[in-house]
């Protein structure tokens, strides 16, 4: 698990440019719509996060993002293991295709948010509120993380 974890921490190192989708191909749904659950949540700003530590270029985020990563650990590995096992329900023998397909374009979809700076400072107070918190109050306070940055709907694990 944690080295299939550390592979998309990679696979983001790669330029946003060969990894971005036309911005009209990629879609999010409001949480209620999606049933998304606290760990879909929890994954959606892990991933905004990770991008922004990527793109941000700001010491600060990328610190507390590390702080971030490591306090959470537990509770990161079940919402990868939680999307992971999803996939596997829904595609069996191709769910390792589509999984890393809706990462792309989970990922792909921070990335593209049309305005970088207010992105950069949401998740560098995110990381920095985030690092400081214990582990079980993530959970409780992944949604409105992600209406923070997007109100108008989660970026969320979606098949195709």
């Amino acid at each position: 698990m944690i080295r299939k974890f550390t592979r998309f921490v990679l696979l983001l190192a790669a330029p946003a440019a060969l990894l971005a989708a036309p911005a009209a191909a990629q879609t999010a749904a409001p949480v209620a719509e999606t049933g998304a659950s606290a760990l879909d949540l929890v994954w959606s700003v892990r991933s905004g996060l990770n991008v922004a530590a990527l793109q941000c270029r700001n010491a600060d985020l990328t610190s507390n993002y590390n702080v971030f990563l490591k306090r959470h650990a537990n509770l990161l590995a079940a919402a990868y293991a939680a999307q992971e096992q999803r996939f596997r329900r829904q595609f069996a023998a191709g769910w390792q295709t589509q999984l890393d397909a809706a990462l792309t374009r989970q990922f792909n979809m921070y990335v593209l948010l049309p305005d970088t700076q207010a992105f950069c400072r949401w998740a560098t107070a995110l990381a920095a509120d985030l690092a400081g918190r214990a582990p079980d109050e993530l959970a409780g306070l992944a949604a409105a993380a992600t209406a923070a940055i997007t109100p108008a709907a989660p970026i969320l694990l979606v098949a195709r």
